[in-house]
């Protein structure tokens, strides 16, 4: 789902518009059938307690850091077998146990359908207990900043915010107006995956509010002033949360004042909710957000205000939150197959003599007993380790079929997702879930739409208590079995079968949301067998690495999902050169040199260094942008970047340093090895894990030394130091950097496989005239030409038999052409608009004698643009490559077009070298 340009000012969907809702009304009858089956607040012991939690068992924690939190929250169920969470508080947390329990039942008089309500506490000796209602289905942080399966949807942030803000100003009205360090982690989802405030948040140690503490970064200002908080530090807080839910991510409050007051608002959004919200309702978000966010707490809204402003922003009321979450509703009963209700049933025993029924069948190019490969004599031992697993299997010994089948799968060298599901059941019925989940998975990772993978991942997560996990996990088998079993295999095409299915890439079957300007254009198209399908067709710089393109397109090709417009193949023809490895290590040389450099003349200062602010000159070397060094501010504040990118003591103490600029050089080394933007915290993650192979660009396999992809993994790892101090200064980068270099006698311009400014090639008349940019010369030749380039060209562009409903169109071209061979450009713009507004018939060489107008007119967007359809018509017509040069020329992009150059004089020696043949 990834977006270009900011969402605030160019995502303009029409939404569809719902009544005022009587809110009021509404939450008052909610509240009374919602809360009522809630028994009044109580005292518990903590034998009761102890009972309900299967002895604070450690597989009941459900707290953001497990056991290890300060004070534990644990999933229990009481006598009457309704399920609570229990918080055990440290023992030095509530000294004072006359406070601990009127805090408790002061909050345990609240009673809303906005909140996760206390229903008893417990304290006794050193215990401090609290008993809340139970929500199964995670944190608002969990679904916001970890989700695996389904981003949170726009109306289903929207619903957050207004239940938030209707869970306050219920409390506040009821004298509970202060919170306890509000943050997303505080939200919880009931069985409905409706989103309710936990009420632990409520309870003090003090009665001047100066228990609150959470990251620096996200403190009300007024605490870091006073050390006390008010309803108006809720309120600044409810501001964060507003963030969260616009951004995806857990951004500091100032550098979010930054982006908005910079109208930078594209890093402020969540990528994935692009197309789901119009550009007023984002502005209003945003204004809310900012107006919880002022300095001064009296400006601040108050929870009545903020309610009021969330309410006209609700969308799609009608559907309930489970639908918009993606979760199973809390008693939803869904209709699957016999080994989907043996999952839920929890009943092993049956689903062993399903799968082992199953057999082998569903393994890809299985035929007999695994034949994936042609039998050789060294596998025997590995065949009879599955042949033995199999009979110890259909028997029941569990044992014997994990050792078989593990012995089987430790040689490698064939692959079955069928003998992982044995494993992973055998695992289960060994009381080894945590196994039989690994094992699952890796079965749906080599056969991605296999049905019963996804079963066997739910009666593992049933085993392990994640019930909301494994109900999502049995409804994706009894989908992914029912819904994609009519998709073919994934497949590479050729152009011409999707020339064809497209209809030439027609103008009328495009798709995209900006027609043929978008950057890369999305066709309808029928293929031979009459199934419908959108073709993707990406500019020439969107997949530089061919290889890549493949990989990434077959790895994503293999997903089968009803929740997926599902990828059925891809076409990759024609060249393409990723970067080489002695150039990556050239571009990090002299980088670091110029960093150094700088450093020497008291400029040690970059802003934001990042691939984008380097650049390649006439000879193909990269040069650092001094762009970079400007700053707004001398005291380095004025830094801003991606978080996932920033130096850490930028996000500590908002300041940059010289060796902040080490870290983003850091960054700028994994960019070089792996051919990605891989945030550091995961790469670092991947080298400690020395799982390499993921970190570095597949392009480069046979580049490069052990010796060298270490060493440059460990300079950047050194980069990335958490602390400053600990990372290498300028001029030790460039003394690491010098022994690494390679083929230092290519220049770059040939390691870049670019041409060299003022190099020579061997040209025709048409290519040399977009060298010189003569415009004149390009016209005559042009014109000289005709239409005899046109693809299925007779006379005067008979593409169909003439009618006389298109004569006035193919008179347009004519007079097109009169004013063309004339050069009254403008009258041949206009003439030549008319014809292709008219669509009937499709030209390239309209296209670029209009291309070549619009040029002599200095209209060099709109000719680059012409040049481009006109190839997109006739993809190896080497006249749309030169013009597409000459537009680029025009625009001030040299390399581009210099590149653009050599490919239409490719295009025009391979045309020459047929004819010949």
């Amino acid at each position: 789902m990834g977006c270009h340009g900011s969402k605030l000012t160019s995502c303009c969907f029409t939404s569809k518009h719902y009544g005022p809702v009587n809110e009021a009304n509404k939450d008052e009858n909610e509240e009374k059938s919602e809360t009522s089956d809630l028994p009044a607040f109580r005292e518990y012991s903590v034998e009761q307690l102890r009972i309900a939690t299967s002895g604070f068992a450690v597989e009941n924690i459900v707290s953001e850091h497990g056991e290890k939190a300060p004070n534990v929250v644990y999933k229990g169920k009481l006598e009457n077998q309704r399920r609570v969470a229990v918080k055990r508080f440290n023992r030095s947390a509530w000294p004072d146990a006359r406070q601990f329990l009127e805090e408790a039942k002061s909050v345990g008089q609240l009673r809303n359908h906005r909140l996760a309500n206390l229903l008893g506490c417990c304290c006794e000796g050193d215990e401090r207990l609290l008993v809340a209602e139970f929500m199964p289905n995670e944190t608002l942080a969990k679904h916001l900043f970890h989700w695996e399966s389904q981003p949170m949807k726009w109306a289903m942030r929207l619903r957050v915010a207004l239940y938030l803000a209707q869970a306050l100003e219920y409390c506040t009205s009821k004298g509970r107006a202060l919170y306890h360090d509000l943050n997303a982690y505080r939200v919880v989802f009931d069985d409905d995956g409706n989103p309710r405030l936990s009420c632990f948040g409520m309870m003090k140690n003090s009665r001047d509010g100066k228990s609150y503490s959470t990251n620096l970064a996200f403190t009300p200002p007024e605490y870091l002033r006073t050390g006390r908080v008010t309803p108006e530090s809720v309120t600044y807080s409810f501001g964060t949360l507003l963030l969260d839910l616009l951004s995806g991510k857990h951004i500091p409050p100032s550098h979010a004042l930054d982006l908005i007051k910079d109208r930078n608002l594209q890093m402020l959004t969540d990528s994935c909710l692009e197309g789901q919200f119009s550009n007023d309702d984002g502005t209003e978000l945003v204004r809310l957000a900012s107006r919880c966010l002022q300095y001064e707490p009296r400006e601040r809204p108050n929870p009545r205000s903020l309610v009021a402003s969330l309410v006209p922003l609700q969308k799609e009321t009608e559907i309930p939150s489970h639908e918009l979450m993606g979760i199973p509703r809390g008693g939803d009963v869904l209709s699957i197959s016999a080994l989907g209700e043996a999952c839920v049933r929890r009943d092993l025993t049956a689903i062993h003599e399903i799968v082992e029924k199953l057999g082998y069948k569903d393994d890809e190019g299985a035929a007999t007993e695994l034949s994936f490969q042609m039998w050789t004599n060294q596998m025997q031992d590995t065949l009879n380790s599955k042949k033995k697993g199999d009979v110890a299997f259909r028997h029941k010994d569990f044992r014997v079929a994990i050792e078989c089948y593990s012995q089987f799968i430790d040689v490698g060298t064939m692959v079955s997702p069928t003998v992982f599901a044995r494993r992973s059941l055998s695992y289960l019925m060994s009381d080894m879930p945590e196994e039989a989940l690994n094992d699952a998975v890796q079965a749906q990772v080599i056969s991605p739409v296999w049905h019963i993978a996804s079963y066997l991942q739910a009666s593992a997560l049933f085993a392990l208590g994640r019930e909301n996990e494994a109900q999502i996990a049995v409804k994706e088998g009894n989908e992914e079995k029912s819904e994609t079993s009519d998709l073919p295999a994934f497949r590479e095409y050729s152009i011409e079968q999707l020339r064809m299915a497209t209809s030439g890439f027609a103008v009328e079957n495009i798709v995209s949301e900006h027609g043929e300007k978008a950057p890369n254009v999305v066709y309808k198209g029928k293929l031979e067998n009459q199934r419908r399908v959108a073709v993707k067709r990406f500019n020439r710089s969107a997949w530089p690495d061919a290889r890549q393109f493949l990989e990434e397109a077959k790895s994503v090709g293999q997903l089968r999902n009803h929740r997926l417009a599902n990828l059925l193949g891809c076409c990759c023809e024609g060249e393409s050169q990723p970067m080489k490895w002695a150039m990556r290590l050239r571009v990090a040389l002299y980088l670091a040199q110029a960093l150094e450099y700088c450093t020497s003349k008291g400029r040690a200062l970059y802003h934001d260094l990042n691939a984008y602010r380097v650049v390649f000159d006439d000879e193909g070397n990269p040069r650092l942008s001094c762009f970079g060094m400007m700053k707004n501010s001398r005291d380095g504040k004025s830094y801003s970047t991606n978080l996932a990118f920033t130096p850490p003591e930028y996000l500590r103490t908002g300041r940059v340093t010289p060796e902040s600029v080490t870290y983003s050089f850091g960054t700028l080394l994994l960019d070089l090895l792996s051919g990605k933007h891989i945030p550091p915290s995961h790469a670092l993650d991947l080298i400690k894990n020395r799982n390499l192979q993921m970190l570095t660009d597949s392009c480069l396999e046979g580049q490069f030394s052990n010796d060298d992809g270490t060493e440059l993994v460990r300079l950047a790892s050194r980069c990335l130091q958490y602390e400053p101090r600990e990372r290498p200064n300028t001029r030790s980068l460039v003394a690491s950097l010098v022994p690494l270099q390679k083929e230092t006698e290519i220049p770059s311009h040939e390691l870049m496989g670019i041409p060299r400014s003022g190099e020579i090639l061997s040209l025709s008349a048409l290519g040399e005239a977009c060298l010189r940019m003569d415009l004149t010369a390009i016209h005559e030749i042009v014109d000289k030409l005709g239409y005899k380039d046109d693809e299925g060209a007779a006379t005067e562009l008979s593409f169909q038999m003439w009618t006389n409903q298109m004569q006035d169109t193919l008179n347009s071209k004519k007079k097109g052409d009169v004013a063309f061979r004339h050069k009254d450009f403008g009258v041949a713009i206009e003439c030549y608009s008319q014809f292709i507004d008219v669509g009937t018939m499709v030209s390239p060489t309209v296209f670029a004698r209009r291309s070549l107008s619009y040029l002599m007119s200095d209209m060099p967007e709109e000719a680059l643009n012409d040049a481009v359809q006109a190839q997109v018509i006739s993809p190896v017509w080497h006249i749309a490559s030169y013009l597409q040069a000459s537009a680029l020329f025009a625009l001030g992009r040299e390399n581009e077009a210099q590149i653009a150059v050599k490919e239409g004089s490719i295009l025009e020696e391979k045309r020459t070298a047929t004819s010949r043949d």
